[in-house]
């Protein structure tokens, strides 16, 4: 159904594929080119085309802006997603792109109304709840997180959108349902660290030392890094 990419931040974004005019291995490099630099360049060379449609366009400045997220390039990559969502107010991936290096930046209340947007234009994909959840977690609303995991958990089960509501049934003290969302992740992926690390940390607040020092072992293994990526969560 989607091509699935994975920045820093462990969060989603997906690049629309219309019907294209131009050079055809500019147009496969442009959307599907895994080096940044050449995606870049492919899409930049598109933008260059004067006579190519506004959806193409969108299309191309929205592909080259995911690949100066990937980056961090995020003062260009902004100006990419504002200049696609102006010329296609209705691609959701630009909202949703643009909501990651909002959110990238600091700037969580912003980012939430663009993945808002985004899941408005396409309600059936899972990735602006996705989004939505983890921004909301880190602004610990977490009623809120929970309802956006669960809904996307319904639209489409993955071990992300299961690890980020276990993560936020952790910070509720929901220690049970917590252990229970990891299980699924892992279930799913099992070497997937943030969910070992999750649940790590439930069962150690659970009373689970033996169990928690051997998720914490195990998640550490496969990523040494792997506490970062919970800093933002304080779930201390």
């Amino acid at each position: 159904m989607y091509r699935v990419r994975v920045i820093a931040c462990g969060v989603f974004i997906l690049v629309a594929q219309p019907a294209l005019a131009f050079n055809q291995l500019d147009g496969q490099d442009c959307l599907h080119q895994r080096d940044n630099d050449l995606r870049i360049e492919a899409c930049t060379r598109i933008l260059d085309e004067a006579n190519e449609p506004a959806n193409v366009r969108a299309a191309a400045l929205v592909s080259r802006g995911e690949a100066y997220t990937y980056k961090r390039d995020y003062q260009r990559a902004l100006a990419d997603y504002d200049q696609g969502i102006k010329l296609d107010p209705k691609n959701w991936e630009g909202f949703n792109g643009r909501g990651v290096v909002l959110a990238q930046t600091g700037h969580s209340e912003r980012a939430i109304a663009d993945y808002t947007t985004a899941s408005r234009l396409n309600p059936r994909h899972p990735l602006p709840r996705i989004n939505l959840c983890e921004e909301y977690i880190v602004l610990d609303r977490l009623s809120a997180a929970v309802e956006h995991c669960t809904k996307s958990v319904e639209l489409q089960t993955s071990p992300i959108a299961l690890r980020l509501r276990g993560t936020a049934y952790l910070k509720m003290g929901k220690f049970a349902p917590a252990i229970a969302d990891f299980d699924a992740a892992l279930k799913q992926s099992p070497k997937y660290a943030a969910a070992l690390y999750g649940r790590a940390v439930a069962k150690q607040k659970s009373g689970d030392q033996a169990g928690a020092s051997a998720d914490m072992t195990a998640a550490k293994a496969l990523d040494a890094e792997v506490a970062k990526g919970f800093e933002k969560y304080k779930l201390n």
